[in-house]
């Protein structure tokens, strides 16, 4: 059987979604318009620094290590459920 959707989502829950998806693009443009008011030469040097290697290792780090406690903890609860039914 498939699932179909019958009505729209409520308009609260719709724009407490779009305020969401606004508020996660503000440090990008906020980012995207400093290196553009510095300049591409200073950017450059900025960017390329130890410090910004590390940070962007811890990121991919904290990234692969959420990703997988998420997809364990889903999969237990997920076995868990069906095991009840």
């Amino acid at each position: 059987m498939r699932w179909t959707p019958t009505r729209r989502p409520p308009a609260a829950l719709l724009a407490a979604g779009l305020l969401a998806g606004l508020l996660v693009l503000v440090p990008i443009v906020w980012t995207g318009g400093l290196a553009l008011d510095v300049g591409f030469s200073d950017a450059r040097l900025l960017l390329f620094r130890p410090l910004v290697a590390q940070l962007l290792l811890n990121t991919v780090a904290l990234i692969a290590a959420t990703t997988l406690v998420t997809s364990v903890v889903a999969t237990s609860v997920t076995s868990c459920l069906e095991w009840r039914l």
